[in-house]
C-alpha cells in the first residue's frame, strides 16, 4: 500500500475487506487510497466497574453532547483524585451508540512536558490509518488533515488531563463529533460546556467505598470517607488497602486515619501508584513556580475556609496572585457567592507535609496574629451605636470562626515553648469579649479563658491572669458551676491585693 504524502482531498464511503476486518476508504488528492478502521482500532477503555454517582453530571454532559447545534465540546475541571477520567469515561461509554468511534489522548498535562499540540494531533490522524502515513510538519496543516480525517464520521475524542487551552484549540472537531477535556485547569473554548467536579457526596462515597471493601461497619465506612475528604481516589485506595490486607481491622485503620500526621500516609500504605494521592497532588505542585509553592504550603495553615485578605496577609501573598494561580489550578477551591477560598482537607495535609518547620511555626504566626486582630475589630465595631455596623461585625466574626478558633489553639500548644505565643494566647481570652460571650456558649469559653489564665501566668503578666479568672469565674457562674466560680473569683482577689489593684 502506497504511503499519502499530501493532504487528504476527497473521501467516500465505500468499505472493502482486508483480513477479515472491514475499512472505509479514503482517497487522497494524489491517488493514494488509505484504509482505516474505527470499529477496530477506535475504542476506549470501559470506566472501571465500582463506578458510583455522578448521575447528575452524566445527565448534563450526555445533554449538552446530544442536543448541541454544532460540535459538542464538555470541559470537566476539577482538583487531582476527583474522578474526571472516569467520569469523562463513563460519558463516552454511555454514547457509544451515538459515536462508535472513540479515542483518548493523554495530553501530560501535570508533566514537565505536556504533549505538545502536533504531537497530540499526528496520534489521532494515525489512528484512523491500517498504515504509518508521513504527516505534514505545520501544526496548521496537520489542524487541516486532522479535520479532514474525522470528515463526517461520528467520532468521541477524550483529550485527558489537558493544561492550557492552546493545546486543545487545535482539536476543535467537525460538527458531527464530540471533544470531552479533562484538567486541573480552567479552559475557555468557543462554546465550550464547563463542569467543575467536586468530591462525592457522602452517601455516594460510602456506596464507593462498600463496592471496594464490604461488610465494614457503616459508621466506621463512613467516617474513613469523611477522613478522605470524600476525595474517590483517597476513600479507592483506603478501601482497597483493607481488602487486601485482610487482618487489617477497620476499627483500627480508622484509629491511624484519626491522626492528621498519620492520614496521608496511611492512606499510601495500599503501596499502589496508581491509587497515590501523594503521587496525584505531586504532579500538580511540581507544576508550580517557586513563589507559588510556598504560597501554597502557607495555606494549610487554615483549616477552614479564608477571603483573599487573609491570604494576602498570612501568606505574604501581594494582590492573592499566586492563591489565582493555585485556584486555575484545582490546588484551592472557590465559592463565588460567599467570596471563599478553602483547601481540600488531604491537600492541607499534603501542603503542611512539605512546609520545612520554621516555614510552618512563621505561617501559623501570622495566622494567629491575624485572626486574633480580626475578631478583636469585630468585637470593637459591635461595641458601637450603629445597629447596621453591629449586625456586620457579628456576620464577620461568625464567618471567620473556625479560622479565629484555630489560631487560639495554635498559641495554647505553643506558649510554653514561645513567649510571644503566650502573649497573644492571653490577648485571645480577653480581646474580643463582648463576642465572645455573646456568640460563644459558655462551656466553649471555658477553655479559651482557661488557657489565657495559664498563659498570663506564664509572661508574668499578674493583672491580666486575675482579669482573665475573673472571666473564668463569670462562664462558670453561668453553667451553674458555683464552686468552681467562686475558686476563680478568690484567685482573681488574692492576685488583686497581691498587686494592689
Amino acid at each position: 500500500m502506497k504511503q499519502p504524502n499530501s493532504h487528504i482531498t476527497q473521501s467516500n464511503n465505500r468499505n472493502v475487506s482486508i483480513e477479515g476486518d472491514n475499512y472505509g476508504i479514503i482517497v487522497t488528492g494524489d491517488g493514494n487510497t488509505i484504509y482505516f478502521s474505527p470499529q477496530r482500532t477506535l475504542q476506549m477503555r470501559a470506566p472501571v466497574s465500582d463506578f458510583v454517582g455522578r448521575e447528575n453530571e452524566i445527565v448534563d454532559l450526555i445533554n449538552a453532547i446530544r442536543n448541541g447545534s454544532g460540535a459538542a465540546i464538555c470541559g470537566i475541571k476539577g482538583m487531582g483524585g476527583v474522578g474526571k477520567t472516569e467520569l469523562a469515561l463513563k460519558v463516552a461509554h454511555e454514547l457509544k451508540k451515538d459515536f462508535p468511534a472513540q479515542l483518548r489522548v493523554d495530553l501530560q498535562g501535570t508533566s514537565d512536558h505536556p504533549t505538545s499540540p502536533e504531537t497530540a494531533l499526528g496520534f489521532v490522524i494515525r489512528a484512523f490509518y491500517k498504515d504509518e502515513i508521513k504527516l505534514p510538519n505545520s501544526q496548521e496543516e496537520l489542524t487541516q488533515l486532522y479535520l479532514q480525517t474525522l470528515g463526517d464520521k461520528p467520532v468521541l475524542l477524550l483529550l485527558d488531563n489537558a493544561h492550557r487551552p492552546e493545546q486543545v484549540r487545535p482539536f476543535l472537531p467537525p460538527s458531527n463529533c464530540a471533544l470531552l477535556i479533562t484538567s486541573r485547569h480552567p479552559i475557555k473554548l468557543p462554546g465550550l460546556t464547563h463542569l467543575d467536579l467536586e468530591t462525592l457526596p457522602p452517601d455516594k462515597a460510602r456506596e464507593l467505598f462498600n463496592a471496594i471493601k464490604s461488610g465494614v461497619a457503616p459508621d466506621i465506612a463512613d467516617e474513613i470517607c469523611k477522613l478522605c475528604g470524600y476525595l474517590p481516589l483517597a476513600i479507592r485506595a483506603a478501601a482497597t488497602l483493607l481488602d487486601v490486607e485482610i487482618d487489617l481491622d477497620a476499627a483500627d485503620y480508622l484509629n491511624e486515619l484519626r491522626d492528621e500526621r498519620k492520614r496521608l500516609k496511611e492512606i499510601e500504605r495500599v503501596n499502589d501508584e496508581d491509587l497515590s494521592v501523594t503521587a496525584s497532588f505531586n504532579l500538580s505542585y511540581a507544576r508550580l513556580n517557586k513563589e507559588q509553592q510556598r504560597v501554597f504550603r502557607n495555606l494549610s495553615a487554615f483549616p477552614a475556609s479564608f477571603d483573599a485578605a487573609a491570604a494576602e496577609a498570612i501568606c505574604e501573598d501581594e494582590k492573592h496572585q499566586s492563591l489565582s494561580e493555585l485556584l486555575k489550578r484545582s490546588l484551592v477551591n472557590y465559592n463565588p457567592d460567599a467570596k471563599r477560598y478553602r483547601l481540600h482537607d488531604l491537600v492541607r495535609l499534603y501542603a503542611k507535609d512539605k512546609s520545612a518547620e520554621d516555614e510552618s511555626y512563621a505561617a501559623q504566626m501570622r495566622f494567629a496574629k491575624y485572626y486574633l486582630f480580626l475578631a478583636g475589630k469585630a468585637d470593637a465595631e459591635f461595641q458601637g451605636s450603629d445597629h447596621a455596623v453591629q449586625l456586620a461585625a457579628i456576620k464577620r466574626f461568625d464567618s471567620e470562626r473556625d479560622n479565629i478558633f484555630a489560631g487560639q489553639r495554635w498559641t495554647e500548644t505553643q506558649m510554653l515553648l514561645n513567649h510571644e505565643a503566650a502573649q497573644i494566647c492571653e490577648q485571645y481570652g480577653g480581646y474580643f469579649l463582648y463576642l465572645l460571650d455573646l456568640r460563644i456558649v459558655p462551656s466553649d469559653q471555658i477553655p479559651i479563658l482557661a488557657a489565657a489564665v495559664k498563659a498570663a501566668k506564664k509572661i508574668g503578666d499578674h493583672q491580666h491572669e486575675g482579669n482573665r479568672l475573673s472571666n473564668l469565674g463569670n462562664a462558670y457562674l453561668k453553667l451553674g458551676e458555683i464552686t468552681k466560680a467562686i475558686t476563680c473569683y478568690d484567685q482573681a482577689l488574692l492576685i488583686s491585693r497581691k498587686i494592689g489593684i
